[in-house]
């Protein structure tokens, strides 16, 4: 952690983790969602980054609110949220809104059977059980999933970590940035480390007791298994959610030290708009149940 660069509100966020945490009495789960931004200066005007929508976060972050979960979304600004994934974007979403006579007051247009509507009554029904914590660099994440950990270590076999954020392979640690813009005058050579691994710090610092979930995305499907597996038994989290690039949104592989179990959607429940995410969460949530009826014993 010592390479990374301790965000200006570090102490903030962690008193907002605290003030959730102190009134959750369920199961806890951290979901990570969105890609990791690398600066490539001290004030940074160029960074490297790490893409993804946040899709699977978000979806996820819901089923786990179902499943009646407490859930603090740590996710990328301007990634997906929970529910409010349903909202349009661009122009689309200004056809749902109208101003009365007096231009003060906005109305919005919305039918009972509209997805719109129904993700604004859910995120009414479950927002005290949800904290959302934004981040932007690798240094950020890194902190702030920390700080969360650090905080609700006291329930550490009650609590899930559901890594689905893209989080960057290589980055410039903080005391090796140049302190001001990189001149465009001249080719860039960028001398990139691998980044700190934090899986490694979740599973044998962080919170060793906890039931840890990594995605491992290959676009190769023939060794994805292979480094599925491999992952599991170097860094020790309890499962690795195995999936393919080109089918990620119809098709996982759930892998543990006993089990591989694959979970797909058939071409009728996609043509339905069923969501894969659904059936993950439900599946994870019966792992993590027994996870506790054996370590609580």
């Amino acid at each position: 952690m010592e390479t990374f660069k301790i965000p200006n509100n570090y102490e903030d966020v962690v008193r907002r983790v605290r003030i959730f945490f102190s009134g959750c009495k369920d199961k806890i789960v951290i979901v990570t969602s969105g890609g990791t931004a690398v600066n490539l200066e001290k004030n940074a005007v160029r960074f490297l980054d790490n893409f993804s929508t946040g899709c699977r976060g978000s979806r996820s972050a819901e089923n786990f609110l179902r499943s009646g979960y407490h859930v603090i979304f740590l996710y990328r600004r301007g990634s997906l949220l929970p529910f409010a994934r349903e909202f349009p974007s661009g122009e689309e979403i200004l056809k749902f809104f109208d101003t009365r006579g007096d231009r003060e007051n906005v109305l919005l247009h919305l039918s009972k059977d509209n997805k719109l509507a129904q993700a604004i009554t859910e995120y009414r029904r479950f927002k005290d059980k949800l904290l959302l914590v934004d981040f932007v660099t690798l240094d950020d994440y890194a902190y702030f999933l920390y700080g969360s950990c650090q905080t609700v270590k006291s329930v550490e076999e009650k609590l899930m970590i559901y890594s689905a954020a893209a989080v960057s392979d290589f980055y410039v640690p903080f005391n090796k940035l140049p302190e001001h813009k990189i001149s465009s005058s001249q080719a860039l050579q960028l001398d990139l480390e691998v980044a700190p691994k934090l899986l490694k710090y979740l599973t044998e610092s962080w919170v060793p007791h906890s039931f840890v979930v990594s995605f491992k995305l290959e676009t190769n499907e023939k060794i994805l298994t292979e480094k599925a597996e491999s992952s599991l038994k170097k860094y020790g989290q309890s499962v690795v959610v195995a999936n393919a690039l080109q089918t990620k949104h119809c098709k996982v592989v759930i892998i543990t030290s006993q089990v591989n179990h694959k979970i797909e959607l058939s071409p009728e429940q996609q043509s339905q708009g069923y969501e894969l995410e659904a059936l993950v969460v439900q599946y994870l949530s019966e792992l993590h149940c027994k996870f506790l009826d054996l370590n609580l014993k």
